[in-house]
């Protein structure tokens, strides 16, 4: 699969972003761009998932618009919550310390549920 799909659905204080496809440097900006159209539409103590669960690929582009994303999450007081993710961007996460900074829930690849302890 080429290039990245991207879907979002709003409900009263909740986003929902769900990603399938590549999240690579051909397709970050587009993610970073709709993220922070995304944004726009919250207000403090909303919150926002990244859903990652179909994304087959991320390189490092898309590791660096997760990060944008937290930051301007936590400027704006909106929880940025990354969901259902693969086993390979698990283990990216995790490799660069990001599992302990970042929001994540869902299934973690061995089937055990976590969650960060990390909370706004």
């Amino acid at each position: 699969m080429n290039g990245l799909r991207i879907e979002s659905v709003s409900s009263t204080g909740r986003t929902v972003v769900r990603l399938s496809g590549q999240v690579d440097v051909r397709t970050s900006a587009r993610l970073r761009a709709e993220l922070s159209r995304r944004f726009e539409d919250t207000s403090r103590g909303d919150r926002l998932d990244v859903d990652l669960g179909d994304v087959a690929f991320m390189d490092s582009s898309g590791l660096s618009v997760l990060i944008g994303a937290y930051k301007k999450a936590a400027g704006r007081g909106v929880r940025l919550v990354l969901v259902e993710l693969p086993p390979a961007i698990h283990r990216m996460l995790r490799i660069t310390g990001l599992l302990s900074v970042l929001e994540i829930e869902g299934p973690a690849p061995d089937g055990a549920h976590e969650r960060s302890e990390r909370h706004h």
